[in-house]
């Protein structure tokens, strides 16, 4: 009866032991945590281990951008990732989200949408950023052959046609030229009024015309 009891409880401790512990359950060893890269800390509960966090199951432990790791599968759980000297880290093509949860694809194109500063910055250089979920160039400068460019506006110094910029509208921007070190308007075209665009002299006439008629007809009402 004594040899039966004692058997009975020697199985009883032995499942307990196979069937380890969980995420958040109690441990004094780390041998007592069965989910892969958990530890037992401070000897009383099952806790992911650094670089790793609890995943949306709570059943398993997941990868972040940092985690040390021996093999690529160590780095499973974050797609687009891989294990680089020892590290779980972006694959080419890919830079990490600022969470450290996710590795996000570079941007291809300029306007390319965005979350991270880095898909910009990383594809076009540090002019280059991620404003209202879209690569584009900093404040001050346009894209232009594929990188981020200073702009110049009409009558400003310049080394290249590329620099002269005066509008979004790619139609003005073709009305400039970068002529003895500044930008101008092309043959046909000259200064508008607002000293900012260029204009042909038709459209310059128009609009003195309208201008002038407009004052002549306020004159003539104003002596009738």
């Amino acid at each position: 009866m004594v040899l039966q009891r004692f058997l009975a409880l020697w199985l009883v401790l032995s499942v307990v032991a196979v069937s380890g512990s969980k995420l958040g359950e109690k441990c004094e060893y780390d041998s007592d945590c069965d989910v892969a890269y958990s530890f037992c800390r401070g000897q009383q509960e099952c806790m992911c281990k650094k670089g790793f966090e609890q995943g949306p199951s709570n059943d398993r432990c997941v990868a972040m951008i940092g985690a040390k790791c021996e093999t690529h599968y160590d780095c499973a759980g974050l797609p687009n990732s891989g294990c680089e000297l020892d590290i779980c880290t972006c694959r080419e093509g890919f830079v990490a989200h600022s969470s450290g949860r996710e590795c996000l694809k570079v941007a291809a194109l300029h306007m390319d949408v965005c979350t991270e500063q880095g898909q910009c910055s990383s594809a076009f250089g540090d002019r280059m950023e991620c404003r209202d979920n879209k690569c584009q160039c900093i404040p001050t400068f346009h894209f232009a052959e594929n990188i981020c460019i200073k702009s110049k506006a009409l009558d400003e110094a310049c080394s290249s046609s590329k620099e002269c910029y005066v509008s979004e509208n790619d139609d003005e921007n073709k009305k400039l030229v970068c002529t003895s070190g500044r930008c101008q308007c092309i043959m046909g075209y000259h200064m508008a009024l607002d000293r900012r665009t260029c204009t042909d002299g038709a459209s310059q006439m128009s609009l003195m015309s309208l201008v002038t008629a407009l004052m002549l007809g306020i004159t003539l009402q104003f002596f009738n």
